[in-house]
């Protein structure tokens, strides 16, 4: 019989990279959300600082007032933003783990066709090896029996 081969093994092969492929793309949403996710931690620690606050006996001036407002307004929509960013990137990362999911089905039902296959071929060998020996017992049975036959004749 002959050595075992699967006939899809370049789809199985080809499934396989479409599954690492996606992972792959899953690994970069993931580093994206998380530079934005450290992105808006410092936005936030930048804002606690901003506050401006008079010591006791001293003044603000009205354009100092002003600009820390100013800069505080461009920090909470900056927040803003990046919060619809996050927002956006958590969507595109659930897409993609159900893309991965189901990349991950495909390839494993072909793996287990492959497993299948290969049991059902390992099976007919051992039938086959089976039979083999059935026979080259039963030929050294007959052949004995022969032999016994002729011994008998002799004797």
């Amino acid at each position: 019989m002959k050595a075992f081969s699967f006939r899809l093994q370049r789809v199985v092969d080809y499934r396989k990279l479409l599954v690492d492929q996606a992972e792959f793309h899953l690994q970069q949403l993931i580093g994206q959300r998380h530079q934005l996710q450290n992105q808006l931690i410092e936005n936030q620690k930048s804002q606690a600082k901003c506050w401006v606050t008079p010591g006791s006996g001293s003044s603000v001036f009205l354009p100092e007032l002003q600009s820390s407002s100013s800069h505080r307004r461009a920090l909470k929509k900056r927040e803003l933003i990046l919060s619809h960013q996050i927002q956006g990137i958590l969507a595109k990362v659930k897409k993609q783990q159900v893309v991965v999911r189901q990349a991950q089905q495909n390839h494993q039902l072909l793996e287990k066709l492959k497993v299948r296959r290969y049991q059902e071929w390992q099976a007919e060998l051992d039938r086959e090896s089976e039979e083999i020996a059935a026979d080259a017992y039963r030929s050294r049975l007959h052949s004995r029996r022969s032999l016994i036959e002729e011994l008998k004749v002799f004797v």
